[in-house]
């Protein structure tokens, strides 16, 4: 879901990966999703879940939202990625 490469990879010379992005988004912001799991456990806002969990909330892994929060970041990171290549 991130735009991360080496510095020398332009994601505007590839429009296949570029569109594949977008599918991803479109499809995160329309799924049901209740309890993201992401490999860096920070895009998915594991370690602020855990803590509300130690504190007592019952239901702090929960959280309807954080699939189309993590497309709306990784949309941006795209786009931001996509503006420096044209500079």
């Amino acid at each position: 879901m991130t735009s991360v490469s080496s510095d020398d990879y332009r994601y505007s010379d590839n429009p296949v990966a570029v569109e594949g992005f977008r599918k991803s988004f479109k499809f995160l912001r329309t799924a049901p999703c209740d309890n993201l799991l992401t490999a860096h456990p920070e895009f998915s806002g594991l370690w602020t879940r855990l803590e509300r969990r130690e504190k007592g909330t019952s239901n702090a892994m929960i959280d309807a939202g954080a699939c189309k929060v993590l497309a709306d970041r990784s949309e941006d990171q795209l786009r931001q990625r996509l503006a420096s290549e044209q500079k």
